[in-house]
Parts: structure tokens; C-alpha cells; sequence
């Protein structure tokens, strides 16, 4: 870094004065107010509104309420920033604002005329030690009280300026100034009277009071004595308004005139000087004299606001760079920005080589001389005797007087030169001339002899003495050292030495060191360092900090330092260590091939596409500076107005936590950052990267954020660091933790339910298999039993004649009818299998064949009933029917009901005890039929529950019975309720009995009545003659 000479007076010299206006983003030009607030950004109050500027970028703030257009006329606007309270802004109309960090807006807190009920005029605002609001007026002055009323402390008079000093305070009003106490504002005295005091400003230190009127000039009061001084020499200027007065240091105030610019005077003498005003003929000039505003920051540059010209910041210690450049229309200035080479005479004068001729710059008298016009002159080389040898793009050689005046000119017609493209003419340590060019061979003219000699290097593009016999020659491949005397020529550097490597022998400069080396200045290949005993080289390029890779004049100065002048701006090295210069100044320009002198007073000169700049080299030696790094902000894309002033607060929080959390739609956003220092401004440039998205620091930008889009969920650390341009050391670094959430279908729970889901779906899936298999195993068991049964019933059959003939028989023996019974028993028995497990597939035959009439439940139940009437008093069982009044029908088939109360009612009387009860229950709805079966016998476990209607199942206690059964009664009874759209539910206790019930779908409608012996007898032969049919 750069660290430039302070005078011990101020002087406009010590200022790089800058501008902000429109261009940079200002709201407008007219500023009336500049404050500093802790972060070291700048406020600036302009007619339109307030704007924060950081030194890269202005961020413009409107302030909210209902105005009338007469508010707007001859709008005014101020700050006032406070350490513990923070940033107010107020207006001419009383509004006064308060800045809110967490949302990053103005709210009103107060209007003065609302609570006066009065139109006013608000000129100042200030705060005392205590917290407590003063504010200026027309009206008067006024305070706020512990309990927010406003009172009026000075009435009457029109105050345009407050300030404090101890206990007092001092009011600057149309009429003079007075001094209040803050503990007893009753206690008054005026000061001064019958002056226009625009401002005031205390100096505690020495105990003075600074007034600046409007028309009575600038005095100064004694606090201790109350004995005003005025200034002597003030001249005219001062008799304009003067509107700021701000202490810059312990010798100097600062005055801001309205109309009359920037002035600096010593608190000791009281001697004023002008500091600047917008007289443009030296660089540090404002663009407006109407100065309103005038503010020292904490790094010690003064910010000057003006009525017409924006901001001008008089960045503190300016750096010893000066540009000439071409004015239009002006005579005295260069005739040409494109200076191509820059000679000092002996008696100081300066001449610039342009691509329009030559201008000769008088340094005492100021005044300018151009000749050659209208010639691309490229070279410059100055003789003994002060005459000027010129060399020219296609027109030779010229040698001039010291006053322009042309002695000789060398041409290739004449035979005096082999090309008429001068790229450099040089005289060595013996007087002798040599000159090189575009084509043709090198040239030397003994000064002694006036002979010339021809040397076979072609293409020159620098010529540098090295000793009393050798010169050092640049070409486009390499250089060469060329004896004069010996004639011996060597090659070095050269396009076949560097083939197996990357450099470049396009070689533009050269700088000779004591030890064998040689800085060569390349264009396209940087800076090399080459060693000629070894023809080894060490290589400097854009990625050690050089502006560029084109190398166009390399000079030392006094300090042994290394200064070369690029394609884009001048880098400085020191102990190999690259130091970039742009940030310094306006040099970041392009210079021009070997276009450098160094003046007798030691400054350096360099020669640009845009003017020449001077540099004082000794005034330059790098040092480090800080500068705090810190997030300003970040910002979600895609968002609307609501969405964004929502996030306000809670982003705010988290920033300052260092530890972001986002949503899962929020994942694209922007990151804000700054580092302040606008001394050096120009040379902080960022790098950041997001720890777990980006796979490298990001290139280094001046641009203070960084944006993503479509950060995955996940947890990441986004880290950013200021860096010095120059060098590309690391100024100062800050982390920031970034977790974007996952999207709701990402998250925990909505995983938890996904595996609910798959689980259950699993679940479902094996049941629904197994049950597939259970069904398919059933249905081929009772197919089997079917198969079986068809095959064994004929001979069932046949066995039971004989068996019921042989037990009419009456001669049988006791021992012979007993076991005649036994196996009729037993046929039986096995008859009554067979038979069920033939009416189970007539079920699937009726299934296929059956229609559905309107059948009246009643009259089925009522025969039900009767047939096991006689079962039940045979096992002294209690059977029970209760039927509704009105006939309740369903539309189904007679033999399926039949066989749906058969099995139930069959099931019911066998496995409920004697003494036991079965009651038999029908109702109906408007559209359901409702019958319930209930009995209190042995009832169903809770574990043979889930097998009941889905498999041929009987339970435990059914089988310990000793009753007969099969386990296809209930399946079959589900079978038919579901052929009949209908519902079979049950409950059960263990030991206490079961009740079913069975809903079916009733009908109100008979629309042909048929034969109950038609349907009993036909529907049975059908469905076994299709069985019988089937099997075979």
C-alpha cells in the first residue's frame, strides 16, 4: 500500500477531491447535510431525499408521509447522527425521521407543527448529553420534555443554529445569538445582537465560539470574556452566507461559504485560505460553490455538499500524481493525449512526443510551444548541447533547437537511414547516436567522426546504454548486446531459447541489474527476469499482481524499487514483491512502449494513450491499513413487497448472530458486504466462497455481494475476505453460517409418513397375497371335499338302503341292531357332510344362475321358525321370533335365504346349552331389512374371531363340543349375504353367547308374486343337475 508526505499545513495538495453526483447514484444534486455514522458510511441529505454511501456504491432512501405540494417548495432536508440514539433525518417542515437498522427505513417519530399546531419552519435539530431533543425554528426554539410535551423555550426569535458547550447553549439566530442553560433554559442572556448568524460551532478546547452570519462575515467569540473577534482579511467572500462550520484538527476550522467554496483557518492565527472552490486549474476543484455542507470524517477526509455540484470528498493525503492532459480549444495544454515519449531539457523545459507533433511545456513561465504538427513522433532523446533528437512513425529523424526550431532531418531517401519508422533513438555514454526502427538494420552515427555504422538487428524496439562500448537492443525476439567497437554481437533471450517454455521474446524495455540480470518488459508475457550468465528466467505476470501482462517501461528509483509502467496502469516492486498502484490516483490508464523520463527533481514521468503522469516516487512506500469487513444485508430473490418487509427483522437478527436460516423456497439470495476506507477504496476487492456449493474462492471483484440460486438443503459457511488490489494480501475476513431448510416433503416427519405409507402399503400388499393364497387354498380344499363328496355320494346312498331295509328286520339280535345302528349312524353322518358341502357349491352354482324376486321376510322367518321348533323342545331350547306389524320384504332368492337362516339357526341350536334361549329378531328402516340372531350358548373366542366368514374354521370350543359341524356353515352364510348386497356383522363374548346381524337391502315393491314350492323345488334339481353336468 501507499503512504504519501503530509505537510504540516493544510493545503488543497494534500487532497484527492472526488466527485459524487447523478453518475454515481446520488438522488440529486442539491445536499444540504453530510453526517458520518459508526460503521464509517456517509449520509448525505439531498433535496430529494437521503442516501448512504459506502464509497463504492449509493443506496437512496425516501422519506414516507402524506405531503402537500406546497410542502415540496423549497424542500430542505438535514441529518443528525448520535451515538447512542443513531441516524435522524429531518425536513424543513418538522417531520422528523428516525433510521431503523433492523428494517432499514425512516419512520416518522415526530411532527413539530402537529403537536405546536402551527406551520413552522424546522432549521436545526440537536441532542444534548442527556437524550433530550432541542429543535430550532422560525417560531423559536423548543424542547422536548422526560415526558415527550413540547415546550417552547425561546419564543419570538428565528433560530437557524444550535451548539453546546458544557452547560450552555448557544443559539444562532436572524437576530443574534443567545446562550441558554440546559438545566434552567428560563436563564437567558443575549450575546449578540441585530446579526444574521447562519451557524455556530463550539471549539471547547480553546474555549471560542465560531459564528458565521450572513453579510456581517465570520468573528470569533471569547467564552471566558464574551469578546467577539472578527477576522481580518476576509475579503468579499466572506460576506456571502456562511453555512457550515466544522473543526477539521487541533489547528485548523474548516468554513463552508455559499458561493465562495471550501476555506481552511488556523485556530492559532485566525488566518483564513481558501482550501478549494470550483476554479479548475489544479485537480483539486469543486463543482459547485454553494457549499451547504461541509464534514470531517474519521479517517480525515473532508465531504464538501454544495446547492448545485453533488458531493466533493477531499480524500486526506493525496497521492503526488498529477495528470496532464489535451483541453480543447486551449493552446496551453498538450496538443494530444497520446504521448508517445516524454525529454527534459537542461534548462527544464519539458517536451512531449504525440502522435500530433511535439509540445514543449515552459515550466516557469507556464506557457506551451507545439512544432512538428501533424508528425507521429515517437522518440525523444536529448543531446549534450540541449538540441532534441526526434524520431518519427514514416518520417525519420529530426534534430531540434532547444526552441523547436528543425537543424537536420534524417530520412531513408537521403541514404541516411534504412527505415524511415523510428521506434527509438539514444545517446550513449560516448555522445554517439543510435537508432532503431520498424524495419531495416540498427544504426549508429559516431559523434566524433559523423560516420555511420549498420548493425545487422532488425525490428528495435528499445535501445539502453550499458558501458562506454556496449548498448542493449529490445526486438520482437530478444535482445542483443551490440560492441561498437569490436563489432561482437550477442544474442540473448530469443524465441529458440525459451522453445520448451512458456515466454514470451517479445521483449519492449529492459532494466540492467549489478549482478548479471536483467528486468525484460515483454508485451503478452509480463515481466521476466533473466539471467544472462545461466539464460535462466524467472517470470512475472497478472497472477502476482501486475495490472497487465504488457511491459512497457521499467525504471528504478532511489530506493532501488522496481517501477514499471503496463498496458493498464503501473505496478511498483520491492523486493519482488508486486505492488498494483491503480487504486492511487487516476493512473490506471494505458501507457505507451518506453514512453518515461525522469525529471531533475526526481519525478517521474510516463507518457499514456490519455495524457502524461507524474509521479513523485520518493513520497511512495507501501504500508499496510486495515478496514473492518462487514455484512450490510442479504436479500431473497423472487420475492414480493410484503414477503421482503417481513423477513426484515428476523434476517436482521440473524446476520447479527452470524447465522442464517432459510427456508426451503428462500434459497436463492444475495449476500451484502462492505469494508470502508475511501482513501483506499480503489484497491479493496472481495472473495468469497459458500463452503459445500462453491469449489474454489470466487475471482476478486470491487463489488460488495455475492448471489446464489437454488442452494440445496443442507448446512453450509458462506466466508468472504477484503483484499488489497496492490498486493493481494488479505485485509480482513468475516464467516457467516447459511442453512437453508428442506422443503416440507424433504423433511423428518413428511420421511416418517413416507415410511408409514410404504410400510402400510408392504403391509397391505403381503396381506392381500396371503389372503390370495389362503383363498386359492381354501377354495381347492373345498373343491377337493366337493370332488370328493360328488364321488362318494351314490355309494352313501346306496349304503343307507340296505342299511334302513336291514333295520326293519325283526329277528335281528340285540349285538346286531346295535351295530346296525352304529353304522347307519354313521352313514348318516357322513350323508350330511356330503350334503353340506354339496349345498356350499350350489351357492357358487346359484351364484351364476339365481334371480332375484321380492320376497317377504316374515313368512320365511315364520316357516324357519316351525321347522326347528320341534330340534329346540327336543333339547328344551327357548326359540323366539319377533316381527314387526308391517310385511318387510327383500329382493333375493327364496333358497339362498333359506340357506343363510338354516346355517344360523342350525349353528345357534347346537352350541347353546339345554335351558338356553335364541331369539330371533327382525325390524326394518325405510330402505334396510334388519334381522338379528341371538343366542346365549358357548360363544366365539376372541382369537377363532378374525377367522369367522373367511375360512372353513371351527373354533376350539366348538370342537371340545362334541357337536357335529364342518366349518363351512359361517363362510357360506357370508357367501350369501354378499350375493345378496347385504351385511353380516356379529359380537361375541366367550361362555355368554353371539349375536348376529344381517342388513339387506329392502323393497316395497312386489311386482309378481310366485310359487314358494315353485322356488323351493325347481331352483335345488337346477343347480345339481348343473353340478352333476360339470363333473363329469
Amino acid at each position: 500500500m501507499i503512504n504519501m508526505a503530509v505537510k504540516a499545513e493544510l493545503t488543497n495538495r494534500m487532497f484527492d477531491v472526488r466527485h459524487v453526483g447523478y453518475a454515481e447514484g446520488l438522488s440529486s444534486q442539491r445536499v444540504f447535510s453530510i453526517v458520518e455514522d459508526g460503521d464509517g458510511a456517509m449520509w448525505i441529505a439531498t433535496k430529494t431525499g437521503i442516501d448512504r454511501y459506502n464509497g463504492h456504491t449509493v443506496k437512496n432512501y425516501d422519506l414516507p408521509g402524506s405531503f402537500y405540494y406546497g410542502d415540496l417548495a423549497g424542500r430542505r432536508l438535514y441529518l443528525l447522527y448520535d451515538a447512542q440514539q443513531g441516524l435522524f433525518a429531518y425536513d424543513h417542515t418538522g417531520r422528523i425521521y428516525r433510521y431503523s437498522t433492523i428494517l432499514d427505513y425512516f419512520e416518522q417519530v415526530l411532527h413539530l407543527g402537529q403537536l405546536i399546531q402551527e406551520e413552522v419552519i424546522l432549521n436545526k435539530l440537536c441532542l444534548d448529553s442527556d437524550g433530550t431533543w432541542w429543535m430550532g425554528a422560525d417560531k423559536g426554539l423548543y424542547k422536548q420534555e422526560a415526558d415527550h410535551r413540547i415546550v417552547a423555550v425561546l419564543k419570538g426569535q428565528y433560530v437557524n443554529d444550535i451548539a453546546f458547550a458544557g452547560e450552555s447553549l448557544f443559539v444562532g439566530t436572524s437576530n443574534g445569538v443567545w446562550q441558554l442553560s440546559h438545566a434552567l433554559p428560563d436563564k437567558k442572556r443575549q450575546l449578540l445582537e441585530g446579526w444574521n448568524v447562519q451557524t455556530l460551532f463550539c471549539d471547547k478546547q480553546k474555549k471560542e465560539l465560531w459564528i458565521g452570519t450572513f453579510g456581517s462575515g465570520l468573528s470569533v467569540m471569547n467564552l471566558d470574556t464574551s469578546k467577539v473577534l472578527a477576522l481580518e482579511g476576509q475579503g468579499s467572500t466572506f460576506l456571502h452566507p456562511i453555512r457550515a462550520i466544522t473543526d477539521y484538527d487541533v489547528h485548523t476550522i474548516l468554513i463552508g461559504v455559499d458561493g465562495g467554496g471550501v476555506y481552511a483557518i488556523d485556530k492559532d492565527t485566525k488566518k483564513a485560505r481558501l482550501l478549494m472552490n470550483t476554479k479548475d486549474d489544479t485537480d483539486t476543484y469543486l463543482r459547485g460553490n454553494g457549499v451547504y455542507a461541509v464534514t470531517r470524517d474519521d479517517q480525515g477526509n473532508i465531504w464538501i455538499g454544495s446547492y448545485t455540484g453533488g458531493v466533493s470528498v477531499a480524500i486526506l493525503l493525496k497521492h503526488p500524481i498529477s495528470i496532464l492532459a489535451h483541453e480543447k480549444g486551449n493552446t496551453h495544454s498538450l496538443i494530444s493525449n497520446n504521448v508517445n515519449d516524454i525529454e527534459e531539457n537542461p534548462d527544464g523545459n519539458q517536451w512531449f512526443a504525440t502522435d500530433d507533433g511535439i509540445s514543449i511545456r515552459n515550466t516557469l513561465s507556464g506557457t506551451w510551444k507545439h512544432v512538428l504538427k501533424e508528425i507521429v513522433t515517437i522518440s525523444l532523446c536529448t543531446s549534450g548541447n540541449g538540441n532534441v533528437w526526434v524520431g518519427t512513425y514514416g518520417d525519420g529523424v529530426y534534430l531540434l533547437d532547444n526552441n523547436g526550431r528543425v537543424l537536420r532531418h534524417l530520412t531513408k531517401q537521403q541514404g541516411q537511414l534504412t527505415t524511415n519508422y523510428i521506434f527509438s533513438v539514444r545517446q550513449d555514454m560516448e555522445g554517439d547516436l543510435w537508432i532503431g526502427g520498424l524495419d531495416g538494420c540498427l544504426i549508429m552515427f559516431e559523434k566524433e567522426k559523423g560516420s555511420r555504422r549498420s548493425f545487422d538487428v532488425n525490428w528495435v524496439q528499445s535501445i539502453e546504454p550499458i558501458d562506454r562500448n556496449r548498448v542493449a537492443v529490445a526486438t520482437v525476439n530478444g535482445f542483443f548486446l551490440v560492441d561498437k567497437h569490436t563489432g561482437n554481437i550477442q544474442h540473448y533471450a530469443n524465441s529458440q531459447e525459451f522453445h520448451n517454455q512458456n515466454v514470451s521474446a517479445y521483449i519492449i524495455s529492459m532494466l540492467f541489474n549489478d549482478d548479471g540480470t536483467v528486468w525484460l518488459g515483454t508485451e503478452g508475457g509480463g515481466l521476466n527476469l533473466y539471467d544472462m550468465k545461466n539464460r535462466t528466467v524467472k517470470t512475472f505476470t497478472v497472477q502476482e499482481g501486475l495490472p497487465s501482462n504488457d511491459i512497457y517501461s521499467l525504471q528504478r528509483d532511489d530506493k532501488k524499487r522496481l517501477w514499471v509502467s503496463t498496458g493498464k496502469g503501473i505496478a511498483l516492486i520491492d523486493s519482488l514483491r508486486v505492488s498494483n498502484l491503480n487504486y492511487a490516483g487516476n493512473i490506471d490508464k494505458e501507457y505507451n512502449k518506453s514512453s518515461f523520463a525522469r525529471l531533475m527533481n526526481g519525478e517521474f514521468v510516463y507518457g499514456s494513450t490519455d495524457g502524461a503522469v507524474f509521479i513523485m516516487p520518493l513520497d511512495i512506500s507501501t504500508v499496510d491499513y486495515w478496514t473492518l469487513l462487514r455484512f450490510t444485508g442479504l436479500t431473497v430473490d423472487y420475492q414480493n413487497v410484503q414477503e421482503e418487509e417481513s423477513l426484515k427483522p428476523a434476517i436482521h437478527d440473524m446476520l447479527a448472530d452470524r447465522a442464517v436460516r432459510l427456508g426451503y423456497k428462500y434459497n436463492s439470495f444475495t449476500v451484502s458486504f462492505e469494508s470502508i476506507n475511501y482513501r483506499f477504496e480503489r484497491d479493496i476487492v472481495y472473495q468469497h466462497i459458500l463452503e459445500g456449493y462453491d469449489n474454489d474462492w470466487s475471482k476478486s471483484s470491487a463489488e460488495g455481494k455475492a448471489s446464489y440460486t437454488k442452494v440445496s438443503p443442507g448446512t453450509y459457511l458462506f466466508k468472504v475476505r477484503s483484499l488489497r488490489r496492490s498486493d493481494g494480501k488479505t485485509i480482513s475476513e468475516s464467516t457467516l453460517e447459511v442453512k437453508v431448510s428442506q422443503p416440507w416433503w424433504n423433511s423428518w416427519w413428511a420421511w416418517t409418513i413416507y415410511l408409514f405409507i410404504i410400510g402400510f402399503v408392504f403391509y397391505f400388499i403381503l396381506r392381500y397375497k396371503s389372503n390370495q393364497l389362503q383363498k386359492k387354498y381354501d377354495e381347492d380344499k373345498i373343491r377337493f371335499f366337493i370332488d370328493t363328496a360328488h364321488d362318494i355320494r351314490t355309494p352313501v346312498t346306496l349304503i343307507m338302503a340296505p342299511l334302513e331295509d336291514l333295520n326293519r328286520e325283526q329277528d335281528l339280535s340285540d349285538k346286531a341292531r346295535y351295530f346296525l345302528n352304529l353304522a347307519h349312524e354313521s352313514t348318516r353322518k357322513l350323508h350330511s357332510l356330503i350334503t353340506q358341502l354339496l349345498e356350499f357349491e350350489k351357492v357358487d352354482a346359484h351364484k351364476q344362475s339365481s334371480s332375484s324376486v321380492p320376497l317377504c321376510l316374515n313368512e320365511v322367518l315364520l316357516k324357519e321358525v316351525s321347522v326347528f321348533r320341534s330340534f329346540c323342545e327336543k333339547k328344551q331350547l327357548t326359540l323366539n321370533l319377533t316381527q314387526p306389524d308391517e310385511s318387510v320384504f327383500v329382493s333375493a332368492d327364496k333358497h339362498l335365504i333359506e340357506m343363510l337362516l338354516d346355517n344360523l339357526l342350525s349353528n345357534a341350536c347346537k352350541y347353546t346349552m339345554p335351558q338356553g334361549e335364541i331369539s330371533l329378531d327382525l325390524k326394518a328402516t325405510k330402505r334396510k331389512a334388519i334381522l338379528s340372531l341371538k343366542d346365549n350358548g358357548i360363544g366365539i373366542p376372541k382369537k377363532a374371531k378374525k377367522h369367522i366368514f373367511s375360512d372353513i374354521y371351527r373354533a376350539e370350543n366348538a370342537r371340545q363340543s362334541q357337536e357335529e359341524g364342518t366349518g363351512f356353515g359361517l363362510l357360506q352364510v357370508q357367501r350369501i349375504v354378499k350375493m345378496l348386497h347385504g351385511k353380516i356383522t356379529f359380537c361375541s363374548e366367550e361362555g355368554k353367547g353371539t349375536t348376529f346381524i344381517v342388513t339387506l337391502p329392502r323393497t316395497t315393491t312386489v311386482t309378481e308374486p310366485v310359487s314358494h314350492e315353485s322356488s323351493s323345488n325347481t331352483l335345488p334339481a337346477h343347480r345339481i343337475i348343473t353340478a352333476t353336468k360339470r363333473i363329469k
